[in-house]
């Protein structure tokens, strides 16, 4: 190891005699470092850009059309059962959803699953903004407000808090239509300003549960008056829309002044058809409806369920290239409420 020079010259003043030159050369004397250049502060990250905004969302949803047959007049006085709201009148309404679904399956085909979502909630201003001569009336729906329960721990609170998210998009959302004093609905018009990217696929789930008025009878009716709707509709599951006719037997149970409760039951029916790469076969259920309509008002107080079920054939190439084929069968149960305030 290399002493340093001023190390050797110590040494040779403590042996006597007068020191020699060291013969090792000096090391260049220490240059001052260059200048460096200041290095720039740290930059801090851009903040995530806000989403583009979307255009206003603006749809239109054809009206269903059902027919309706009486079956039995009823007793005692018989009167006309029907819708009459009254131009200019509002109503606050709230409008519950429910939706569970059972699968039943192979495990090659995803096996046995049941999926129910918290109740869904949203609440809404109603106005008639006019009627016309024969009863039809022109209305609006404005919802104020949404919500999504909790369901007791179910539903992990990571989905939950996406679910109300997505819920919440709805929130501003402008319904408008038509309806004719025997319940009949023109098409629904849809408007949202400021549409999120899930409000449209939110609106595709929510429509078709949309509580809906029951069809009335033409013709005067007393308590114990029976008439059967029939009505072709669509259940969606997925890219898969299914068709299939509501079938409902109405009952008018009771007439207290200005209220009427009707009793519904409701069977479900379809022809097996080809569904991309399925058959569906085996459509049946059935639901309930519990409705009480009151003079002068808008919308009734109502509670409806309904149960579809249907077996999917499904085939298919595996690995090897041979062809596979299976069965799965679903039950959709949905259930709605509407409570005016």
């Amino acid at each position: 190891m290399r002493l340093p020079v001023a190390v050797l010259v110590v040494a040779a003043f403590a042996c006597g005699g007068k020191p020699k030159p060291p013969t090792t050369p000096l090391p260049p004397d220490p240059q001052p470092e260059a200048d460096k250049p200041a290095e720039p502060p740290p930059t801090k990250p851009e903040p995530p850009k806000p989403p583009a905004e979307l255009p206003a969302l603006d749809a239109s949803v054809p009206a269903p059309k059902p027919t309706v047959k009486l079956v039995s007049a009823g007793k005692g006085k018989r009167a006309p059962l029907k819708l009459t709201p009254k131009s200019g009148a509002k109503q606050q309404v709230e409008l519950v959803f429910d939706i569970s679904e059972h699968q039943g399956a192979p495990e090659e085909l995803g096996g046995n699953m049941d999926t129910a979502y918290p109740s869904i909630v949203l609440q809404g201003d109603s106005e008639v903004t006019a009627v016309e001569p024969g009863g039809a009336a022109t209305f609006t729906l404005a919802i104020t407000g949404t919500e999504v329960h909790d369901d007791g721990g179910k539903t992990p609170a990571a989905q939950l808090d996406q679910l109300k998210q997505a819920i919440a998009t709805v929130k501003g959302l402008q319904l408008a239509s038509t309806l004719d004093a025997s319940g009949v609905p023109g098409d629904l018009k849809l408007h949202v300003d400021k549409p999120q990217a899930a409000t449209a696929q939110v609106l595709a789930q929510l429509l078709p549960l949309w509580p809906a008025w029951p069809l009335l009878p033409a013709e005067p009716v007393g308590v114990g008056a029976k008439w059967t709707v029939t009505q072709p509709s669509k259940v969606s599951l997925g890219m898969v829309a299914i068709d299939i006719t509501y079938t409902t037997d109405y009952e008018l149970t009771a007439h207290t002044g200005s209220t009427w409760t009707i009793k519904g039951k409701t069977k479900v029916s379809g022809a097996d058809q080809a569904q991309k790469d399925a058959k569906v076969q085996k459509i049946g259920g059935g639901g309930d409806s519990t409705i009480t309509l009151t003079d002068g008002a808008l919308y009734p107080a109502s509670t409806q369920h309904v149960s579809t079920s249907f077996e999917a054939v499904v085939s298919g190439q595996d690995q090897s290239g041979a062809t596979k084929s299976g069965t799965i069968a679903i039950e959709l149960k949905q259930g709605s409420q509407i409570t005016p305030k």
